[in-house]
């Protein structure tokens, strides 16, 4: 099997908004007995699929299948490839749902599953939940996802990790319900929403009172040791508004890899938005982490994919409440968009920052 491409959608910023989301273990939640429960009932789109028929896309729609088994099984998606780094699927219920509360049924690979969006009637999606994808112990889980305050819901997005669960990441069924229905804790936590801006949507490129990046903790990678190292990412923009593979930004040492990786320190900062300069290989940037107290915590992810062959973005992370950081994890996957993903800068805009720190919507 051969990993299939992603192809991006842009997360714009949404009042619609996740609360405390979480894995229940089966018969955690009494779900069965509600009638007013929806599932999905079409595929909007999907990286992959292991075949046409017992692990397709359409084996997420209507109610589990699998569940509450655990396994590699008939009867769910699977991604093409198990140690593929990110996959996605949408599905879409018959009519957009007043939905307090969406449901992800993970029959395999427990821990894949990183990111859960709802796709709103007109068709954007708005990010809910995000984890850093791990292995997880081996059982079937209810992934649950409050919606507050209850809206219309038209589909949901997924978002897998296969190869960081070490396992097909597998998808049962997805449903959405009018009213709370599940309670819990676990691993997720509110995703924030985000965009990629054109260099034309960037009056400034190194906004006033933008908290830059001042040194490297770790990398994967780097191109060289000097013109595209690591450091090269430390400080304000050197590349951008330019789009080239041009010496002044980060680029890992691969174009084929998997998964690259850079954290950056920051001094303490009360934060509202993260911005990430991409200056090649556009959309190669899936994930975000927070590395202050050692451990990762996500704070935005989505599927990579080419986004533009032509022009640098600015890819700026509104935070769902004000985050103190001291230090960031930029994730990319270098195959995904046949290309180097080049960071050229990373800053945080103060929650205490003015209007002037802002860039233009």
């Amino acid at each position: 099997m051969h990993k299939g491409i992603a192809i991006i959608v842009l997360f714009l910023p949404a009042v619609l908004r996740a609360q405390a989301p979480f894995r229940l273990a089966a018969g955690a939640c009494d779900w069965e007995r509600r009638t007013d429960v929806v599932w999905g009932a079409r595929v909007r789109g999907f990286s992959s699929q292991y075949n046409t028929s017992t692990w397709s896309a359409r084996m997420a729609l209507g109610r589990p299948d699998v569940w509450p088994r655990y396994g590699d099984l008939h009867g769910a998606w699977a991604p093409r490839s198990g140690s593929s780094p990110t996959d996605f699927l949408e599905v879409m219920f018959p009519t957009p749902v007043q939905a307090a509360e969406l449901w992800v049924f993970e029959t395999n690979g427990t821990g894949a599953v990183y990111a859960v969006s709802a796709i709103n009637p007109d068709g954007s999606v708005a990010p809910l939940a995000v984890a850093t994808p791990e292995r997880l112990p081996r059982a079937a889980t209810q992934i649950v996802v409050p919606v507050e305050p209850a809206r219309l819901v038209a589909g949901v997005r997924i978002g897998v990790s296969s190869g960081a669960a070490d396992d097909y990441g597998e998808v049962d069924a997805v449903a959405a319900v009018p009213a709370r229905a599940c309670s819990g804790s676990g691993e997720f936590s509110a995703a924030a929403s985000a965009m990629r801006l054109p260099p034309s949507a960037v009056p400034d490129p190194a906004p006033a009172g933008v908290v830059w990046a001042r040194d490297v903790a770790e990398r994967s990678s780097e191109g060289d040791a000097r013109d595209r190292a690591a450091v090269q990412a430390l400080g304000a923009p050197n590349v951008f508004p330019r789009y080239a593979d041009m010496p002044g930004a980060w680029a890992p040492s691969s174009s084929d890899s998997r998964l690259e990786s850079v954290v950056l320190r920051f001094p303490p900062t009360a934060a509202r938005e993260i911005l990430v300069y991409e200056t090649y290989g556009v959309g190669g940037v899936w994930m975000v982490q927070d590395m202050s107290t050692g451990r990762p915590v996500a704070i935005w992810a989505d599927a990579p994919g080419p986004v533009t062959p032509v022009e640098a973005r600015q890819l700026r992370i509104v935070l769902p409440r004000p985050r103190t950081i001291s230090a960031l994890r930029v994730v990319s996957s270098p195959r995904v968009v046949d290309a180097y993903p080049m960071v050229d800068a990373v800053g945080l805009v103060p929650a205490t920052a003015g209007a002037e720190a802002r860039p233009k919507p």
